[in-house]
């Protein structure tokens, strides 16, 4: 029932063809329910003659026996068609509602903000994409037939056997307590081995997935046996989980396939009697065993239903978990006639905090910056002083508070977001490329962009030399999954390439240049430096010659400020050396130590 509530918009969707569905079940059902009648109208007549005496059949039994053949002929027939409506409209309409589920768990996905994205792991996200969903499918399409089916042998049978005897029907009815109990047990048990089964699946999905993304590492370390333990150590959980599953449901179906026995058992000892005594006739008994019989498989399937439906209880709840995770705040409304961005960036008094735990670390501690429009500005400092960090503030990657980041005079979270990713775009360290061309990857920017503007994005990030001698099918070469089959630098240079298609008002880079050789890299910061067309640059580097080529220099120790100017003006000022005076001096001296 809690399945079947959650699901409830999309019953209301598809309104019409869940109806014509379960009236279709119904139907059918009915029909199936009918030649136990036919079948006692037979056996009476038959019977009727040699219980008064004759001992022979009458001349008129043949032609009722005929009659009896031909209209259980034509119920099964129609049983047939009613079944075959049913099967196609609700297992038909569960998987359009799988797949609109799908689309919308999705569609939450790529609206989840980085946090959530770093807090959750692929390959639970996988499981919820694929098993979760089937299993929720399953409750909609053959779950929800095979209740009907049982709820309307139930009721009709029940009614049709009260009618004809209620000792009968009472001993024909007996076992459905010890049912109920069992399917209570089986129920509760059921719904909390599924959802650990579920757990350890998505472990195992995860760690494939990143198995198979790290197997570079995993081979240079010969770490395949050790991979292949911790495989295998997730993978045995998950049998464990699904086979103790698998116990509950071989334990619960021969209790519920044995209880109708019994009461055929107790149906045949006293209908016998009741025959026995004429107050019931042959052909009433011979119904009320097929009618029990009948109700095996409806009740097996209802413990199926049992099961199906508090696997896919758990399942929802670890759907709906997804969907009610937070999304990005869009934003305020887009303007009626939007500007372009000028590039004037501005922090004022940012602090924020990053990781988990109770008392997470500052990142940024009490910031304050500004750069001009136009300017091309280097991010220096150590590791962790926060760079990263403060260029992904801008398109709102990492979501700053409200007041702390400005676009052009105006709050970082009151731009619409679509609006402030296509004025701030920022290119990481470790870019990610799809398994697709050179060209759809740059593209993905920019889809309408023209093949001369592809090729001047390619050029001005310095893919010249590689279109003309490492790549034969140029811009068409294909790059592998997540850019494999390319180096590092050439994946820097492919995510740059896309970035300056796009054509934003601002560019963030974040070290992009870590992967190249010193000389690639002063071609393509010379480059940039000629063709920025008014664009606002920031380029966070640990590379000192890179940050020798740009207007000014801001210098981040701990998460603030601590000296910004020209490099110029910071490398000969006056005095002991400023902390970017003493990292060219200890980058200078590195020098030393490597060319002796």
């Amino acid at each position: 029932m809690r399945t079947l509530l959650g699901l409830a918009p999309y019953f209301r969707r598809h309104a019409g063809a869940f109806s014509a569905g379960l009236a279709a079940a119904v139907l059918a059902d009915l029909f199936a329910l009918l030649p136990p009648q036919v079948l006692a109208r037979a056996v009476d007549a038959v019977a009727g003659p040699t219980a008064g005496g004759s001992g022979r059949p009458g001349a008129e039994v043949p032609g009722a026996l005929a009659q009896s053949a031909v209209l259980l002929v034509l119920l099964v027939a129609a049983a047939g068609v009613a079944t075959w409506a049913a099967r196609r409209l609700l297992l038909g309409t569960s998987r359009l509602v799988e797949r609109e589920l799908q689309s919308e768990v999705y569609a939450r996905l790529l609206r989840l903000p980085t946090s959530a994205h770093e807090r959750l792991r692929a390959g639970d996200v996988f499981a919820r994409l694929t098993s979760d969903l089937s299993a929720v499918r399953d409750v909609l399409g053959p779950g929800l037939m095979h209740a009907t089916e049982a709820v309307t042998y139930a009721v009709v049978a029940t009614a049709l056997m009260l009618a004809t005897s209620p000792l009968l029907t009472l001993y024909a009815l007996a076992p459905l307590p010890f049912l109920a109990v069992a399917s209570a047990w089986s129920g509760a048990v059921t719904h909390r081995l599924a959802r650990v089964s579920q757990e350890a699946y998505a472990a195992v999905a995860q760690r494939a997935g990143t198995g198979f993304a790290a197997i570079r590492v995993i081979q240079a370390f010969r770490r395949e046996e050790a991979e292949r333990a911790t495989f295998r150590a997730l993978d045995e959980a998950y049998v464990r989980a699904t086979l103790t599953l698998a116990r509950v449901r071989a334990i619960y179906l021969p209790v519920v396939a044995g209880l109708p026995g019994l009461a055929v058992a107790g149906v045949l000892w006293a209908g016998g009697r009741e025959v026995m005594e004429g107050r019931v006739g042959y052909g009433a008994l011979a119904a009320f065993v097929w009618y029990v019989l009948k109700m095996v498989s409806p009740l097996v399937a209802f413990g199926w239903v049992v099961t199906l439906g508090e696997r896919g209880a758990a399942s929802l709840e670890r759907l709906r978990e997804l969907l009610a995770e937070p999304v990005e705040d869009p934003g305020g409304p887009p303007p009626a006639t939007p500007a372009p961005a000028r590039g004037l960036l501005e922090w004022r008094g940012i602090t924020l905090a990053r990781g988990t735990g109770a008392a997470p670390s500052p990142v940024l501690r009490d910031l304050t910056l500004r750069i001009e429009p136009g300017s091309f500005v280097a991010l220096v400092g150590p590791v962790g002083a926060g760079k990263s960090t403060l260029l992904a503030t801008v398109p709102r990657l990492v979501e700053p508070p409200r007041g702390a980041v400005f676009l052009d005079g105006r709050d970082a979270r009151e731009w619409p977001l679509g609006d402030l990713r296509a004025a701030a775009t920022l290119v990481a360290q470790d870019p990610f490329l799809f398994g697709a061309s050179v060209r759809e990857n740059l593209l993905l920017a920019r889809p309408g962009a023209s093949p001369e503007e592809v090729a001047r994005a390619a050029e001005e990030a310095g893919l010249g030399p590689d279109l003309a001698s490492a790549w034969p099918q140029g811009l068409d070469t294909v790059v592998g999954e997540r850019g494999v089959t390319v180096s590092g630098g050439q994946r820097q240079r492919i995510a740059l390439a896309r970035a300056l298609l796009a054509d934003p008002p601002v560019l963030l880079l974040d070290d992009v240049l870590s992967s190249l050789d010193a000389e690639t890299a002063a071609g393509v910061l010379a480059r940039l430096r000629e063709r920025r067309r008014g664009r606002t640059t920031l380029l966070a580097t640990h590379r000192l010659q890179a940050a020798a080529a740009a207007d000014e220099v801001v210098v981040l120790s701990e998460g603030r400020v601590v000296e910004r100017g020209p490099h110029a003006a910071l490398r000969s000022r006056s005095g002991p050396p400023g902390p970017y005076g003493r990292m060219l001096e200890r980058a200078r001296m590195e020098e030393e130590i490597a060319a002796r």
